[in-house]
């Protein structure tokens, strides 16, 4: 059964979530979980429970859709910033 949490959508930099906590605030199923941790994304376990540092959930997320994000100029260069 899936919890309820206050704030579905937000992942704060300074939190710690468990992956249920971050697949109902993001409405993932496990199956999207499993893939972003083959893709890179930082899981700590203690015991069978695995955590994700919001931080990290951020930088993995941006890494993802970075080369996709990026405004490209006419001649194909990103501009810098």
């Amino acid at each position: 059964m899936r919890n309820d949490y206050s704030k579905p959508g937000e992942i704060n930099v300074d939190s710690l979530y468990t992956l249920e906590e971050v697949r109902d605030r993001l409405r993932l199923g496990q199956k999207s979980m499993r893939a972003a941790q083959r893709q890179g994304l930082k899981v700590g376990r203690i015991g069978r429970r695995g955590y994700v540092l919001g931080r990290d959930f951020i930088d993995w997320y941006t890494r993802q859709i970075a080369p996709s994000t990026l405004p490209v100029a006419a001649d194909g260069v990103a501009p810098p910033g």
